[in-house]
């Protein structure tokens, strides 16, 4: 599937919910309280971070800043929790 500005949003939420073995399915469908029950490491986090800043720079045609802007938006919205890496609590 081509990456475009239409499916960007979609295409982010499916490669997150990789990092937690999860799809979109299981979040409308399964496991509707996700958001607060399923977390990734920090590791995860920063890793998924520079492959979504370089995608949205790209697809959308903006600068860094801009992506930065889009990309925190989608964490504040839909991004998964960071649990901490000695307890694995948040």
């Amino acid at each position: 599937m081509k990456i475009t500005r239409e499916n960007i949003y979609e295409h982010l939420l499916e490669k997150q919910f990789t990092l937690v073995e999860r799809t979109i399915f299981d979040a409308i469908l399964v496991e509707k309280d996700w958001m607060h029950k399923w977390l990734i490491t920090q590791e995860q986090h920063n890793k998924f971070k520079e492959y979504s800043l370089k995608l949205i720079k790209k697809t959308l045609k903006c600068s860094s800043k801009k992506a930065k802007l889009a990309f925190d938006k989608f964490i504040e919205l839909h991004g998964l929790r960071i649990k901490d890496g000695n307890t694995g609590k948040f």
